[in-house]
């Protein structure tokens, strides 16, 4: 499923049969508020995902790409270095972000963290 010409998509319901991929385009957007819309399925970002949650979320897809990410909800999102492979801006709008192991998470180089909730 690819997400081009700057559309925005959101997605709803029970995907989790979906084994393919993500194509999020420059400009485009994807959202997601549960695990299961993602089913299976890797993400590629070059544009912005966002991931709105009100419980704990253990994200276990690979997310690569130059696109950012952003954490809305009350929520406890953890990312693992398969989750946190891209290159984009992280913005905490609301709940926490955790990483997995407890040690640093492998960040790109140009990666920047932006909280903007306490």
């Amino acid at each position: 499923m690819s997400a081009t010409a700057r559309t925005d998509v959101e997605l709803d319901g029970d995907n989790s049969r979906f084994v393919g991929q993500f194509n999020i385009d420059t400009g485009s957007a994807l959202s997601v508020n549960e695990q299961k819309n993602l089913g299976d399925a890797s993400v590629i970002n070059n544009g912005l995902l966002t991931i709105s949650t009100e419980r704990s979320w253990a994200m276990t897809h690979s997310i690569s790409g130059s696109g950012d990410v952003t954490k809305l909800g009350t929520g406890i999102l953890t990312l693992n270095n398969d989750s946190a492979a891209y290159q984009g801006t992280t913005d905490i709008v609301g709940g926490k972000l955790l990483s997995v192991p407890t040690l640093p998470l492998i960040w790109q180089v140009n990666t920047l963290i932006s909280i903007t909730a306490v």
